[in-house]
């Protein structure tokens, strides 16, 4: 009697149920959901700092310069030209309360009625670009080089796409008001990242003599594209 009763109680006990699949698959669904979520947030806040720091991945300014066009041997003239659009929120943004300034090389050639409007790339500053500039001068051609604002002894903040823009339009101007050079006989001439920028001064300046373009590039894109960090974005 009592281990048929034993029996009878052992074989009555509850068994444990298994999960259902479906409940399951609710709880994978949302694991899913939470890692793509979150994998588009992390990509959305990357973007979004890419897209407010973008100066700080294009221009890589470098300070005051360590070479002069003395030890070049060549006649030149130390240059400032003021910024004449300088409005009071760049002044304040750049924490300076003086007006803003550019600062450059003009390297006379006496035998060549040619002048050439030189704009650097994106790095270092006209010290670093003075012997190519020699050099161009020495070809034949008077050679205005000029530092962008944030770059060298030019004053202003960090540059950004339009001031740069702004800058060489200044340059331009500096020419044809200042030095009365005829603008058909100015070549704009952009190095690297400085060719895009003679390219949008020249757009502007149909009148202008020549441009060129030296190991510049052909957009934003396809620069990103040989920068494998950024081609994801």
């Amino acid at each position: 009697m009592n281990s048929s009763t034993g029996t009878q109680a052992a074989s009555s006990a509850p068994l444990p149920v298994p999960a259902p699949a479906k409940s399951r698959r609710l709880s994978l669904k949302r694991v899913v959901r939470a890692l793509v979520i979150g994998i588009a947030l992390v990509y959305t806040s990357l973007c979004g700092f890419l897209w407010f720091d973008q100066a700080h991945f294009i221009f890589f300014p470098s300070g005051p310069e360590y070479l002069t066009p003395v030890g070049f041997k060549v006649p030149f003239q130390d240059i400032w030209v003021p910024i004449p659009f300088s409005s009071q929120e760049n002044l304040a943004s750049s924490g300076n309360s003086s007006p803003e300034r550019l600062h450059g090389w003009w390297l006379p050639n006496p035998s060549s009625n040619r002048v050439l409007l030189y704009l650097h790339g994106n790095g270092g500053n006209i010290a670093s670009n003075l012997e190519h500039a020699v050099r161009l001068r020495n070809f034949g051609a008077s050679v205005l080089i000029v530092d962008y604002r944030g770059y060298g002894r030019s004053t202003g903040g960090f540059p950004s796409e339009s001031r740069v823009y702004e800058d060489a339009e200044v340059a331009w101007q500096y020419l044809v008001q200042q030095k009365k050079i005829k603008p058909e006989e100015i070549i704009i001439y952009g190095h690297s990242l400085g060719g895009a920028i003679a390219i949008e001064l020249a757009s502007h300046h149909p009148e202008a003599g020549g441009l060129i373009a030296e190991s510049t590039f052909t957009s934003i894109e396809d620069m990103s594209k040989k920068q494998h960090v950024y081609s994801f974005f």
